[in-house]
C-alpha cells in the first residue's frame, strides 16, 4: 500500500494542492457520517481497516474498508452483508401544484396507518428493502392522497429517516 503523503497516493486520488489533503477517504482518516436521522457522528478509519466495522446502531454496521478510496460527500446504503452501495444523488424535483390542503385530514392513529410497528419489524427481519416498507406504508395510509405534495414529501422523508440504513461521508 502507498505511504502517507500526497505524492505517494494512487493516481485517481484528487489532492488539494494548498493543504495537501486527499479528497478521498484513506486508511487513518477521520470523517463525519450523517445518519438518516440527521445525527452526525465522527469516526476514524483504522490504519489497517481489514474486516473492522463501523456500528451505527439501528441503522446497521459496515466494514471500514468499504469507505477506503471513496470520495467524500457520497451517500451510501448499508447492506445486510455489512457492505455499502453508492446511492444516486437526489435531484430537486418540482413539486406538483395541487389545490389540496391538509385541513380535512384527521389523525386517527391505527385507522390512518394500519401497518403496525410489529408488522414493520417482521418485514425488516425478512429482508424487505426499506423503500418497499415505506411504499407499503404509503399504500396503506388512508389519508395519504389527501395530503399536499409538500406534506407527502415530508412524510416520505420522515419515514426514510426512520427506516433507511443510509449514511453520507464528510471530510473533517
Amino acid at each position: 500500500m502507498a505511504e502517507s503523503g500526497p505524492s505517494s497516493l494512487p493516481e485517481h486520488v484528487l489532492v488539494d494542492q494548498k493543504e495537501g489533503k486527499s479528497h478521498t477517504i484513506q486508511a487513518g482518516s477521520h470523517l463525519l457520517l450523517q445518519l438518516p436521522s440527521k445525527e452526525v457522528r465522527q469516526v476514524r478509519i483504522d490504519t489497517n481497516p481489514g474486516g473492522k466495522t463501523i456500528n451505527l446502531g439501528k441503522f446497521g454496521s459496515f466494514k471500514q474498508s468499504c469507505l477506503v478510496g471513496q470520495p467524500y460527500g457520497l451517500s451510501y446504503e448499508i447492506l445486510p452483508d455489512k457492505t455499502l452501495v453508492i446511492m444516486p444523488p437526489t435531484l430537486l424535483e418540482e413539486l406538483e401544484e395541487t389545490g389540496a390542503t391538509n385541513e380535512l385530514i384527521v389523525d386517527a392513529g391505527e385507522y390512518v396507518q394500519p401497518l403496525t410497528s410489529d408488522e414493520i419489524e417482521v418485514l425488516k427481519k425478512s429482508g424487505v428493502h426499506f423503500s418497499e416498507i415505506i411504499k407499503k406504508q404509503i399504500e396503506t395510509h388512508v389519508n395519504y392522497e389527501l395530503k399536499t405534495e409538500y406534506s407527502k414529501d415530508k412524510y416520505r422523508k420522515r419515514k426514510e429517516a426512520k427506516y433507511a440504513p443510509t449514511v453520507i461521508s464528510f471530510l473533517v
